[in-house]
This record gives structure tokens, sequence and C-alpha cells, in this order.
């Protein structure tokens, strides 16, 4: 396949790759999550109980195949601007692959730090829990457990309180 570059094609591919990085913003579901519109109004359980130990954890990202449907667009955008005139064909299935390849490799590979909470029911229950929090809620923190779609914890009062202060000599 011969490849032809101008000045066109070269605007063309500055934007699939201006738009690909765009792409790659789109891949967190990092922070507070929205609530899907069922669960407004719907009563959730809530249960009393606290932090008895929590560990730092790795958060992978959700792949929902957004990445690999743009990636596969952009890509056969670009293969076809890029491919000669009478490889128009190819140069569009080429890109579509390569391109969904790496949309699929840029959504799978996005992770944030998250923790992973040990926590006891004031009926003695215990269980762990992870949540994407950006920062600890410190063991010994009351919490609501709210039971929804998902789990959540929220620390009583709403506020995350402020992390303990650091042992002496530390």
């Amino acid at each position: 396949m011969k490849v032809h570059f101008s000045a066109r094609k070269g605007g063309v591919v500055s934007a699939v790759l201006l738009a690909a990085v765009g792409l790659t913003a789109c891949a967190s579901d990092y922070g507070p999550q929205p609530y899907p519109a069922y669960a407004t109004g719907v009563p959730q359980r809530v249960q009393e109980g606290w932090v008895v130990s929590s560990r730092p954890v790795q958060v992978q990202n959700r792949n929902t195949g957004a990445g690999a449907v743009a990636g596969a667009v952009l890509g056969a955008i670009a293969g076809n601007a890029l491919a000669g005139r009478h490889d128009r064909g190819a140069g569009t299935v080429v890109g579509g692959v390569v391109g969904g390849v790496a949309g699929n490799a840029i959504e799978e590979n996005g992770s944030h730090t998250g923790f992973e909470y040990v926590v006891r029911t004031r009926r003695g229950q215990t269980f762990t829990v992870v949540e994407p929090d950006p920062n600890p809620i410190p063991d010994g923190s009351r919490v609501n457990i709210i039971y929804g779609d998902r789990v959540r914890l929220e620390p009583v009062g709403g506020a995350y309180p402020p992390p303990p202060p650091p042992a002496p000599g530390a």
C-alpha cells in the first residue's frame, strides 16, 4: 500500500490524533459517580458501622467498549485519508483495526488508587468494600453503610475527617 502525504491529509491526521488524546480523558470513572435515573427517589437501606482497617488498592477502569469503537472510527478515517487513491478500502480497514485495538488498550489501561475497607456493623457483621476514594477514611471512623445498587460508605456527618497525625518520630 502506498502512502501519499499532503497538507490536507496532515490536517486530518492531526484532528484524529487530537480526538484520540481526548478519548483518554473519557476513560476514567474516578471520583463521585452519578446516580442512575432509576435510583432517584428509591429508598435505600442505611446501617451504621465503623472502619476497622483499610489498605490502598488499584481500581481498574471499567471497559465499556467505547474506546474500541471510537478508536476504530478514528483509525478508519485516518487510514482512509492516508491511503492512496486506489488503496482507500484497505487503508480504511487497516486503520479501523489498528485504531480499535489502540482505543481498547487506552480504555483498559487506566487505573487509580482506591481503598479496600474492612467494615464492622453495630450487629457485629464484618465485610470488605472497595471505594474509589482519593484519600482513605481513617481507621476507627464511624460510617454509614448505604445499600443500594452498590454498597457505599459515607463518613457519618458526610465529610471525610482529616487523616490522623503521623506517629511520633515518623
